[in-house]
Order: structure tokens, then C-alpha cells, then sequence
């Protein structure tokens, strides 16, 4: 890829090069009914070609047509995220991918499903005289 910029009759092109290598995803798991954790790999500073400056996640759920594919931008300093917003019980495919100013390529997919069931924040229960108890959500 290449950025070309004109000022005042000189002509400045400026290649940018995407990293050669992706980051390896180590884990992903739901944390709720609508979130799940991606873990994965820093990638070799070797394989940078440029100013590491971000990682692209991206998710989908799996074997649907509903919409694009949805991905966001986290901090070169990061190698967890946590995915908000997502769907009840629902499987994922997700990848990640380097970036200098372009992505490099992405990280081999792999399918995390958020939980099928939504849990009280906190459930009390009081015994009371006789056998009785109260439940409160």
C-alpha cells in the first residue's frame, strides 16, 4: 500500500507495510450471557515491517448473514479484551490481526460462545422462624 501526497508540485509516497505475521489466539471463553475474553499473542518484533501500533479484533457469529463483520481497535499494549454487547447463546468466530498503519493478516478463527443462561447479580435467602425463607434477586 502506498500514500501519496501532493503539496505545491512535489509528489511524496510514503509505502506502508503490514506485519508478516499474526498473533496466535490462546484463549477464548465466555465471561457472561453476552461477553467473551480473547487472550492471544504479542507477534515478533521482527515481523513488525514498521511502528506496531494496534491489534484489530474481529467477530462474527457463526454461519449467519445477519450483517457485517463487526471489529473494533485496542492498544498495541494489549493482548486481552474482553467482547461486550454480544448475543445470548450464540457461537463466534474471531480473529485477530496487527496493525502498523494497514492490518497485517489475521490470526488462524477460532468459535467461543457467550453462556446460554443469565445469572443474578446476587441472591440473597433468609431462613426464617418455622421453615419459611424469602428469596430476594
Amino acid at each position: 500500500m502506498a500514500v501519496v501526497y501532493i503539496i505545491t508540485n512535489v509528489v511524496f509516497v510514503i509505502l506502508c507495510a503490514a506485519p508478516e505475521e499474526a498473533p496466535v489466539i490462546l484463549d477464548a471463553y465466555n465471561t457472561s450471557a453476552f461477553s467473551i475474553f480473547v487472550n492471544w499473542t504479542a507477534i515478533n518484533t521482527t515481523n513488525i515491517r514498521g511502528i506496531l501500533r494496534y491489534y484489530r479484533i474481529f467477530y462474527r457469529p457463526v454461519n449467519t448473514t445477519l450483517g457485517p463483520e463487526l471489529s473494533f481497535v485496542v492498544s498495541k499494549a494489549k493482548t486481552t479484551i474482553v467482547i461486550r454487547g454480544l448475543l445470548l447463546w450464540t457461537n463466534y468466530t474471531i480473529t485477530v490481526a496487527a496493525g502498523t498503519v494497514v492490518d497485517g493478516p489475521r490470526s488462524s478463527p477460532v468459535i467461543a460462545s457467550t453462556d446460554d443462561k443469565i445469572l443474578p447479580r446476587k441472591l440473597f435467602f433468609v431462613v426464617l422462624l418455622g421453615g419459611r425463607g424469602w428469596r430476594s434477586w
